[in-house]
């Protein structure tokens, strides 16, 4: 047996003891403020898609923190989000998608709001 062999079935043999890197699962969410330093951590959020009665797929989601809103994604790179801010009246903000294919929601004072369904 070659070294080769040997070093690999040890990674390969940790690896399945110990988990490999994992991917964020659905029902991850990230949030950044305009006055932070790069993203915070990923947290826990519920996110179910459904199809509304317009025909349009819609995002139920709700936060870590208990806060329940709507978010559409349009064609067009922007974002309605209902259900979020003080007026609680639908918001719309531009999106795009992360490296990761996950949509991030960007407010125009800087906030930015991503998950993974």
């Amino acid at each position: 047996m070659n070294f080769k062999s040997l070093a690999l079935g040890s990674v390969l043999a940790l690896g399945s003891i110990f988990g490999g890197v994992q991917s964020a699962q659905a029902g991850t969410c990230w949030y950044m403020d305009a006055y932070e330093n790069g993203s915070t951590s990923a947290t826990y959020c519920s996110v179910e898609s459904r199809v509304n009665s317009n025909g349009h797929r819609v995002f139920d989601i709700v936060d870590g923190e208990g806060d329940k809103f709507t978010v559409v994604l349009w064609t067009d790179g922007v974002a309605e989000v209902i259900g979020i801010g003080d007026t609680q009246r639908p918001q719309q903000v531009e999106y795009y998608r992360d490296a990761d294919g996950d949509p991030r929601l960007v407010w125009p004072n800087g906030f930015e709001f991503s998950f993974r369904y």
